[in-house]
């Protein structure tokens, strides 16, 4: 059996769960039994679990290392995956009093900088190359995006078509939660634009706390068509409506690298900044920013302006799109799935 330790709240978004919610997926296709525990999360994303026909636990945020606790909903030959960048899941007592009672663990991580004690390691960003984890001898590590999750209706995607025209559509989306408040940021920088800007495609996560005062900065920039989106289920109609993204480095920028789309990245949290760096340094996305250190109007606008005029700016677009590889959900729950007793 499998299950997953996620949470998706208005501080850390909603990838993490979504990424596991894509495995669970893959395991149900495969045959395989997967349930969800939950310490502190939205309840319109566990009612999305739930509606999707998983079964789910809630427990207290202290318990997070209560054997006890995990004893009583995790049966022996199964494996818990932590997706989490809080390094305390990835703890020595906590993975191995788990392997004494015949749990196997994984776990997401960002940054080789912590030891690690979980059997499986998984890292699918292009920057996991680089890094020199700390595991014990017999872990595991998945590395690259050859294990980058991604929904099927991922798989198959097309480049969208090049669009010559001198106006461009360009979207705005930050995530489900957009926790640094980045579109509010990005909106008035847009002023003035209106010969490079055909429409601008703005989408508000269900985790966003900021919908009001995003919808009044819209109402205030009557030059430019701006269309909003909010709580949206399937970006893929949208990705494909669009030239360019002004994004941050979460699962958005690499589902867009599957259509071809130049992204203009802010890195909207410390864990984004070095792989953003790493990605701007490849020539994939250009970094526009982070989230502390953000670009004034006039150097917003000049990126804005090479990225649509395709001059200076060149980005890698083929190449990083060829780096990933979408069926990555399946062969992960396969690979872990050898590790279960």
């Amino acid at each position: 059996m499998f299950y997953f330790k996620a949470e998706a709240n208005s501080k850390i978004g909603g990838g993490h769960l979504l990424r596991c919610l894509a495995l669970a997926k893959k395991c149900r296709s495969l045959k395989l039994n997967a349930e969800f525990i939950f310490s502190n999360s939205s309840p319109d994303f566990i009612k999305r679990v739930s509606d999707e026909g998983f079964k789910y636990h809630i427990i207290k945020e202290y318990q997070w290392n209560s054997i006890e606790v995990y004893k009583s909903i995790i049966p022996e030959y199964s494996i818990i995956v932590f997706d989490t960048d809080d390094p305390k899941y990835f703890g020595k007592e906590l993975n191995e009093e788990l392997n004494r009672n015949r749990i196997k663990t994984a776990c997401y991580t960002i940054s080789d900088q912590y030891e690690i004690w979980n059997d499986i390691v998984i890292n699918p960003n292009i920057i996991a190359f680089t890094h020199d984890y700390k595991t014990k001898p017999e872990a595991i590590t998945l590395l690259g995006p050859e294990w980058m999750t991604m929904r099927d209706e991922f798989i198959g995607t097309m480049p969208n078509p090049k669009n010559t025209g001198k106006k461009k559509n360009i979207l705005i989306t930050f995530g489900n939660a957009d926790v640094s408040s980045l579109t509010l940021y990005i909106l008035p920088q847009l002023q003035g634009l209106k010969e490079y800007i055909n429409k601008c495609i703005v989408i508000i996560g269900p985790l966003n706390r900021d919908s009001k005062k995003i919808k009044e900065i819209v109402a205030s920039l009557d030059s430019i068509q701006i269309n909003i989106h909010e709580n949206v289920n399937n970006m893929i109609p949208l990705y494909k409506e669009s030239d360019i993204a002004i994004t941050s480095a979460g699962m958005g920028m690499w589902e867009m690298s599957l259509f071809e789309i130049k992204q203009l990245v802010i890195a909207s949290s410390p864990r984004e900044v070095s792989y953003t760096d790493y990605m701007d340094k490849l020539g994939y996305i250009k970094k526009m920013g982070t989230f502390d250190q953000l670009p004034d109007k006039a150097a917003c606008q000049t990126i804005i302006k090479q990225a649509i005029k395709n001059n200076s700016l060149k980005f890698r677009l083929k190449e990083f799109r060829e780096t990933l590889k979408p069926n990555g959900a399946e062969l992960l729950i396969k690979k872990m799935k050898e590790v279960i007793p």
